[in-house]
């Protein structure tokens, strides 16, 4: 069983569609936009995002509910944060999580993001999840 599927529901297949009073918000990722990610990092992204990015795709997690913004981050947005462009051009976060071992994928607050560690990959290929310091799962 798909361990995604319960989320499906909430995937929509255009933005501009009323969807932000829906509980969660999923927007689609083409392939190639995880394939010009990886190419940008010249580093693969961790195997369950990108089964998850495959599946389901980047969005909102609890919209509008209390100040946090619970949103997994697009392939896209992951490398411009390293690279320090577009909208991460001068964002102070980029020095606190510089180390690129560990890769941010989830956007807890304006301040926090989780982190998936990519030295250490498991027999199913997956990888403990942070926030900050701490391992979570």
């Amino acid at each position: 069983m798909n361990k995604f599927n319960f989320m499906k529901q909430y995937v929509v297949e255009n933005e501009s569609d009323d969807i932000w009073n829906n509980k969660h918000v999923f927007l689609k990722v083409d392939e190639l936009e995880i394939i010009e990610s990886e190419f940008r990092l010249q580093k693969k992204l961790p195997m369950e995002l990108k089964k998850f990015y495959r599946e389901i795709g980047y969005g909102f997690i609890n919209c509008g509910m209390g100040s946090n913004i619970n949103r997994i981050i697009s392939p896209i947005e992951i490398y411009d944060f390293y690279a320090g462009i577009n909208d991460y051009e001068n964002d102070i976060r980029r020095e606190y999580y510089k180390d690129f071992d560990k890769i941010i994928f989830y956007e807890v607050s304006a301040d926090t993001f989780i982190t998936i560690d990519m030295r250490d990959v498991d027999n199913e290929g997956q990888s403990p999840i942070y926030y900050f310091d701490k391992k979570n799962c």
